[in-house]
């Protein structure tokens, strides 16, 4: 029990004194008795994370609800914040005052590491466009950018969805063009702060080469996409106002660098956004060709599914954009090699991707390089290199890429065959030839069951009647040879059975050939012999 008149307070400290805590309220414009009628507004009108205390206390919840970490928190929010809209179907005041802080919150949703929360957040984002529409009007500066990028998500029901919304607010494509225009600014500085920000953070500094982490990684990618598809929405005659914005980004040299990274996803971004650059906006981005030149060229031997394609639809760009492309590489020790090796290799299993770019790339290859046949026997390496690499592949899975391959083979060969030959059946025997060879003597040749149709439509693309006989004739003599040579086989009776077996096939198809688009034989001219008057040694 303490004394009488001594302190009751631990440490003999004073209690707080009513009279100056009011007193001090009274001098800051405060009456004390307000405390405790509530009526004292917060940071006018908005709380510490940005909700409107003006709302309802129902969605006052929801949105507390939507900034908290936890994901399955924020998924069961969106899915809330939806039904509320549609309680309020026909109050467009109640969803127009939390459209602000939804506004604030959309870039935060929409890179969320989560694909449920992106997912949720554009298809509440549907929900709140469709009834704002007009209303969105005043935040498309800041909505844009990241509305862009949201479209370009790696998880293709979030991309489909701000899409889908995107068409519907801007119907046609005067309107998008309209609306990137009318935000060309704010996009093109929140693209290329995007990018150096990104590529800053997934640089590591202690190695060579780059390593990321997935955010950042997916972040990057998507600005990289919608950096391409913010250029799709332009207006062809209006790109030339970006000018300034892209040199930004292309002299910083952190974008020629993106390829670099260890990823991907990245690099197919890179490349998809680098040949939108090169065909969208030749004249800009022509200033920097000597970047791009060697960095597609030498990147062709890429064996990655996802990357060739894109390598060398880039490639061909190139070089039906860039004048001078041959002069910027060097490609007797870096370009040629590669090319080699990528033939050689069947194109890595990428045929599918690359067929069509073979017959374009041999078209545009220097003269000089085709015709010195001593440095570098440009013609005979190259078909030598695609036959390997056809009879390489093993499988009959692997039948569809044995008969593409085979087809640009054969429409590369027909390219060369009238540009680029004076012998022209010494050419076609010296290449065809030897591969008839394996297709009718060897049981494991890849050829064997899809050589005679894709041979077929060479011979109906062979203008002269005299060469068509006379190769003709040649391949006679090569199935003499092979069933004298078998017959004296120890394995002769089954080695024979197969050569005639092969051989029924190819000629058949050869007098009878399938429907082919486009098929057509060589027309017999008036000075040349009827097939039917020859001796039976000819065909």
């Amino acid at each position: 029990m303490s004394k009488r008149g001594t302190q009751r307070t631990r440490g003999n400290t004073k209690p707080a004194s009513s009279a100056k805590a009011s007193a001090t309220l009274i001098t800051h414009g405060i009456n004390s008795f307000t405390l405790f009628s509530g009526d004292i507004p917060i940071s006018n009108g908005i709380d510490d994370i940005g909700i409107d205390n003006d709302i309802d206390s129902e969605l006052r919840v929801i949105l507390r609800k939507l900034t908290k970490k936890d994901s399955t928190t924020k998924i069961r929010a969106f899915n809330e914040l939806r039904d509320y809209c549609d309680e309020n179907e026909s109050a467009d005041d109640k969803i127009r005052v939390f459209l602000p802080f939804f506004i604030s919150h959309y870039r935060k949703w929409s890179t969320d590491c989560d694909q449920r929360v992106r997912d949720e957040c554009q298809l509440t984002f549907d929900t709140i466009g469709m009834r704002m529409k007009k209303n969105l009007s005043p935040h498309l500066k800041v909505l844009l950018p990241i509305w862009l990028m949201a479209q370009c998500d790696s998880y293709a029901p979030a991309a489909s969805k701000a899409k889908f919304l995107y068409t519907k607010l801007f119907s046609g494509e005067n309107k998008q063009a309209e609306a990137v225009y009318f935000a060309r600014n704010e996009i093109m500085s929140t693209l290329t702060d995007e990018i150096n920000q990104c590529s800053d953070v997934l640089k590591d500094k202690k190695e060579n080469e780059m390593e990321t982490d997935d955010a950042h990684e997916r972040r990057l990618a998507q600005v990289l996409l919608a950096l391409a598809l913010f250029l799709n929405y332009f207006e062809a005659n209006k790109r030339s106002e970006l000018t300034s914005h892209f040199k930004t980004i292309f002299d910083s040299g952190k974008f020629w660098k993106l390829d670099k990274i260890k990823s991907v996803q990245i690099q197919s971004s890179f490349y998809r956004c680098l040949y939108e650059l090169i065909n969208l906006i030749p004249d800009v981005i022509r200033e920097y060709k000597t970047k791009i030149i060697p960095l597609v060229f030498y990147a062709i031997n890429e064996t990655e599914p996802k990357l060739c394609p894109l390598i060398w639809d880039c490639l061909i760009l190139c070089l039906d954009t860039f004048d001078d492309c041959w002069s910027l590489i060097n490609y007797q020790k870096a370009f040629l090699p590669k090319l080699y090796a990528f033939l050689k290799n069947a194109c890595h299993g990428n045929v599918f991707g690359v067929k069509d770019c073979l017959l374009p790339l041999i078209m545009k290859i220097p003269q000089t390089v085709i015709e010195d046949k001593i440095n570098y026997r440009f013609i005979e390496n190259f078909f030598q290199s695609m036959e390997e690499g056809i009879l390489s592949i093993k499988g009959r899975q692997q039948m569809n890429n044995v008969s593409s391959l085979l087809k640009a083979y054969m429409d590369c060969l027909l390219y060369v065959l009238k540009h680029h030959t004076t012998n022209q059946l010494d050419f076609l025997n010296e290449r065809l030839l030897p591969m008839i060879r394996r297709s009718l003597d060897d049981k494991d040749c890849s050829v064997r069951n899809v050589y005679a149709r894709q041979y077929v439509y060479l011979l109906s693309s062979i203008q002269s009647f005299r060469l068509y006989s006379d190769h003709l004739n040649s391949v006679l003599e090569l199935f003499r040879d092979l069933v004298n040579q078998s017959s004296t086989s120890s394995e002769s009776n089954d080695l024979l059975k197969y050569i005639f077996e092969q051989s029924s096939i190819l000629f058949e198809t050869i007098l009878c050939p399938p429907k082919l688009k486009n098929l057509r034989f060589a027309v017999k001219t008036s000075s040349s012999n009827d097939l039917s008057s020859m001796d039976s040694a000819t065909f």
